[in-house]
């Protein structure tokens, strides 16, 4: 065991507890409420739990992880919550036990129906302290947005309605203060409806961004104007936006402006299998990014999967980094959905170039492949791959990481479940100490409603 012992801070915000403290005190009726959850423990035995290359530590881990949803429709109130909290316990001592979540709230408080409502949404996950370094427990930060205000709405006729939103904006990170922020949004929209397939709309945005530490990173201001299509088939459906943005930062008196391009296309090419699409060429940033891949990452509530604090992800992973960015992605899946066998492959790639900060300048791309089969009806074979590159423009470092995941899980009952899995992880650095090898296995059980 080693002689000391690493320190981090646990971090659930309080103001995700507020808040669903505050969503569950509201007067419901029964039956418009849903409520979903499964909760799990686990217990792990890694061989390099702090993903070091000369010096690896062994570590047993036990785990407990709750999965939730809640979502309420009625006449004043639409709820959507839904989330996951862990607890680690490294049990030779190697980290401090840690609380772990990811949450994605929204709540619309309908004062007058199509008139009038009062909005609060919370995006809450973890993201790296340094993403040059490797992706250790003491790497991971929480990290939050949390966002509120009215919208007003308005009806121009038959077909047209108008929309204008008001958001106050608060981010915050664990670790990294210079993330931390106050803002402040308006926006006005225009939408026509074109059929009953088809909608249209003209977008007007600013946003003012305030840091808690301006003389670490410059405030701006941001203005976007663009257009945006919905098209809603059987068996496609497509979201594009066009137009531009523009940026003033205040610091450094200098202003950008660049196309803003976003797609997002689905297919179901059969009753079994679908194909789809998201591509973004645009000014982005942490905060924005986070809510993305938050609401991505937080599916329908499921039989908790095994403790996993050092998660190895199947896209580029997000920094909370003040600066904005110059965004170019894409991400493509195809799903496949059998009596016995799914099947599921998704490539991606994407760069970001920071405004002032180059260094942070990268190159990711990679595929993820995930495989189940249903050996019997109550047992499932699952496996999973996951393959990518890393590459750092400002110094000579390019890293590949690979990962393969091999599980069985068996229905005990209509509730209770258990699961065995074994994983490998390797990455492969240029970077000096910056190459590690990973072999964990766990079990778990689990209980869903």
């Amino acid at each position: 065991m080693p002689a000391n012992n690493h320190t981090r801070t646990d971090a659930w915000p309080r103001r995700n507890w507020l808040f669903i403290a505050l969503m569950l005190a509201l007067p419901t009726s029964a039956a418009a409420v849903e409520f979903d959850y499964a909760i799990g423990a686990g217990l792990m035995y890694t061989d390099n739990v702090n993903h070091g290359d000369s010096d690896p530590i062994e570590d047993k881990i036990a785990s407990v992880r709750l999965d939730f949803a809640l979502q309420e429709r009625s006449r004043h109130v639409d709820l959507s919550v839904r989330g996951d909290v862990e607890h680690f316990n490294y049990i030779d001592n190697v980290y401090d036990d840690e609380v772990r979540g990811q949450l994605a709230a929204n709540f619309d408080w309908i004062i007058s129906p199509d008139r009038l409502k009062f909005v609060v949404e919370d995006s809450l996950g973890y993201e790296p302290v340094d993403f040059r370094s490797n992706n250790a427990p003491e790497n991971l930060q929480q990290v939050n947005v949390f966002a509120t205000g009215p919208t007003l709405m308005t009806r121009l006729g038959r077909n047209n309605h108008a929309q204008f939103d008001l958001r106050y904006i608060n981010t915050s990170a664990e670790q990294t203060e210079s993330f931390n922020s106050d803002r402040y949004s308006a926006a006005a929209r225009v939408f026509r409806d074109l059929d009953s397939s088809q909608r249209a709309s003209l977008n007007a945005e600013f946003l003012r961004v305030e840091f808690d530490q301006p003389e670490l990173y410059t405030e701006y201001d941001r203005r976007d104007l663009y257009f945006a299509h919905d098209l809603t088939l059987n068996r496609t459906s497509l979201h594009i936006e066009a137009g531009y943005t523009w940026l003033d930062l205040a610091t450094y008196s200098a202003t950008y402006d660049a196309p803003r391009v976003r797609a997002t296309a689905t297919w179901q090419v059969t009753p079994r299998s679908r194909l789809r699409g998201d591509m973004a060429y645009q000014f982005s940033e942490a905060a924005q990014d986070l809510v993305r891949r938050v609401n991505e990452d937080i599916g329908p509530v499921d039989v908790p999967p095994p403790a996993v604090p050092t998660p190895v992800p199947d896209g580029p992973s997000g920094i909370a980094h003040p600066d904005v960015y110059r965004e170019h992605r894409l991400d493509l899946g195809y799903e496949y959905v059998g009596d016995r066998l799914t099947v599921g492959v998704s490539p991606y790639y994407s760069r970001n170039d920071y405004l002032n900060t180059p260094i942070e300048n990268r190159d990711d791309r990679g595929v993820a492949l995930d495989l189940g089969y249903r050996l019997t009806p109550m047992v499932e074979l699952s496996v999973s791959a996951w393959a990518s590159t890393s590459k750092f423009d400002s110094f000579e470092r390019k890293d590949r990481d690979m990962a393969v995941r091999v599980g069985v899980i068996a229905q005990l009952s209509r509730h209770w479940s258990a699961q065995v899995e074994v994983r490998h992880l390797d990455r492969d650095s240029t970077a000096n100490e910056g190459s590690y090898v990973e072999n964990y296995a766990l079990v778990s059980i689990a209980y869903r409603r």
